[in-house]
């Protein structure tokens, strides 16, 4: 599957004046209420930077999306491309590592993304920010009033990057650095490669335990490293 430029941006449209691209970060998923499969995926909605409107214009570059596609084949070897499931035009360019669990009759969809990658005049921590819809396609409100389900601290926001939330609540992330004193991602890449090397994680972070009711999520608990039940 590629996109071709109706619900998806291509990367032919993203080059024209545009620094973030995605169409990855796959997540199989079929639907407990109607068996049918997906692949939930990171994308951009389409068109190009001069075919957007938003206010402020500075924020016209921004244009992340969650993509989903339903399974056309029995061996899951053909997909077909359908609108997306959310849409951060004028807010975000990069909603990495979407996935989707089903509780009750809600769909909770989760995907984490960047302090850096919200628009100008946005401040959002570096974090897993999730969504709730009684239906899987459309009608999603931001979990917790703002979306925010975990965040790392401003003096260390890459403690713990990539969450995902498994069926059973339990969350698991990796460590990719610490001790950096607030620096960016893109300072850190200035640094010398021993203090990337010393400051770089590299393994699994504490899995957490969270909760979700309605609109809202709580954590409960944090769990040993390594333990995902």
């Amino acid at each position: 599957m590629e996109p071709d430029g109706e619900y998806y941006q291509t990367e032919s449209q993203s080059n024209q004046g545009e620094s973030s691209y995605a169409f990855r970060d796959p997540y199989f998923f079929q639907d407990p209420k109607s068996g049918q499969e997906y692949i939930l995926f990171e994308a951009n909605s389409a068109g190009t930077l001069s075919e957007r409107a938003c206010q402020p214009d500075s924020s016209k570059p921004y244009n992340a999306s969650i993509g989903i596609a339903k399974a056309s084949s029995d061996s899951l070897t053909e997909f077909e491309a359908l609108p997306p499931l959310l849409e951060a035009n004028c807010v975000n360019d990069e909603l990495e590592r979407p996935s989707i669990i089903v509780k009750g009759n809600q769909y909770y969809l989760f995907a984490k993304t960047h302090h850096e990658k919200f628009a100008p005049g946005l401040d959002a921590p570096e974090g897993l920010y999730g969504f709730v819809s009684g239906s899987l396609f459309g009608g999603y409100k931001p979990l917790n009033g703002s979306g925010l389900v975990i965040s790392n601290p401003k003096d260390n926001p890459y403690q713990a990057y990539s969450w995902m939330v498994m069926p059973n609540g339990t969350v698991i992330s990796f460590v990719n650095y610490v001790h950096v004193e607030g620096k960016d991602i893109q300072q850190i890449g200035e640094q010398t490669p021993d203090y990337q090397k010393d400051h770089f994680g590299g393994m699994l972070a504490p899995s957490l335990k969270i909760s979700m009711a309605d609109d809202k999520t709580r954590i409960l608990h944090e769990k040993k490293q390594g333990v995902f039940r």
